[in-house]
Parts: structure tokens; C-alpha cells; sequence
């Protein structure tokens, strides 16, 4: 293949996006990562509001996915990519499980959302394997056609949500949300009669 067909075949990739109706969302960390990916899956709701998101994230992200209301529904998976506890048996049938479960949906794309130090292949791999055709993931290692679709992070550092926001663009989702303005949208404050705000995060997911 020529390069000028070489861009024309990932230009029809990203083109396909608009028409996808069935989205897998992936988070397979934990749960505050599922939270801080929400503002991303919010405006994949508004910029494709026919289409049925579906999240796919481990047992702990699940119980933040499940409150989420632009979500259609939550599979729940626990990656060993994820096992940072050493905990999970050896069982490749849970993967192979998944890939049946995924070829059930019949998703027309998945995007893959991970954090600094991730790779979004184990992921691509996987649903590569249950023939979802659009696949979209943020890394700078060689993917190949494991992601049709692949975001390279500009240098510097990023808050989690900023990180998530372009990860998840699409054509149709990108002109009116991939910009500083959409992605900063101040936190509103309390009413004076409301009662105060407490947050807490008194642990972490993975050893340090």
C-alpha cells in the first residue's frame, strides 16, 4: 500500500465513527480512574446521543460506571494488566470468556482509555479478537492495526481528565468539545445554605 492510500484508509477508519451505534467504553483500572473518565464519556453522550455506550471496567471501576447516567450499560472485567496485587490466577478462559461476551455485543468501536503509564494493546488485542472493527487508544509504541485509530500525546503533563478528553475524539465529537474551553469547565461551588463539601481519598489501588 502507497502512502496516499495509506491515509485515505485511516481517513475512512476515522470518517466510520460518526455512523458507529454501539460503543464500547474501556476502563480497566479503578475506580477513580473510571470517575475522572467521565467527563470524557459525557461528551461522547452529547456529541452521539443515539449511540448505546457500554462500559467495560473492572469490579471496583464498575460501581462508579453503574452511577453514571449517560451510560447505557457496565461489563464487568478484571484485567491482569490491572492485577497490580498479584492477585488473579492464571486463567485464560476469563479472557476468552470476555471475547465472547464482546463479540455478543456487536459493537461498532471501542475506546480505550488509560492512564500515563498504560498501554491500550492488551486492550485493542482483545477487542480486536471479538471483531469489533473501529478501535481507538492513545500510545507512541508501534500498534499496527491493533488500533484503527491512535492518539499520540503531545509532550508535557495532563490532569487524568484532560488526558481522557482527546483519547476519546471522534469526527463528530471533536469539533465541538476537543478544545481548552470544553474541557475546563469550572466546578460549581456550594449555595451559602448548602451543607460543606468533604473528599477523602485515604488509599490507593496499587502498591507504590
Amino acid at each position: 500500500m502507497n502512502l496516499l492510500a495509506w491515509h485515505a484508509r485511516k481517513r475512512e477508519l476515522l470518517d466510520a465513527w460518526g455512523d458507529a451505534r454501539r460503543i464500547l467504553l474501556v476502563r480497566l483500572d479503578s475506580l477513580g480512574d473510571v470517575i475522572l473518565t467521565t467527563p470524557a464519556i459525557h461528551a461522547i453522550r452529547e456529541s452521539q446521543p443515539a449511540a448505546r455506550l457500554t462500559l467495560l471496567a473492572s469490579s471496583v471501576g464498575a460501581q462508579a460506571g453503574r452511577l453514571d447516567p449517560d451510560l447505557d450499560d457496565v461489563i464487568v472485567y478484571d484485567s491482569p494488566m490491572s492485577d497490580a496485587w498479584l492477585e488473579l490466577p492464571q486463567a485464560p478462559e476469563r479472557e476468552l470468556e470476555l471475547v465472547a461476551a464482546l463479540r455478543q455485543g456487536e459493537y461498532d468501536g471501542a475506546i480505550i482509555f488509560t492512564s500515563y503509564h498504560q498501554s491500550p494493546l492488551p486492550a485493542a488485542m482483545l477487542c480486536y479478537l471479538a471483531g469489533i472493527p473501529l478501535r481507538l487508544g492513545a500510545t507512541d509504541d508501534g500498534a499496527g492495526s491493533l488500533l484503527t485509530t491512535r492518539h499520540h500525546w503531545p509532550p508535557g503533563l495532563y490532569h487524568e481528565v484532560e488526558r481522557a478528553l482527546p483519547a476519546a475524539s471522534t469526527p463528530s465529537a471533536c469539533s465541538s468539545w476537543c478544545t481548552p474551553a470544553a474541557r475546563c469547565q469550572p466546578v460549581p461551588t456550594p449555595g451559602s445554605g448548602s451543607p460543606p463539601w468533604l473528599t477523602c481519598s485515604s488509599s490507593v489501588s496499587a502498591p507504590r
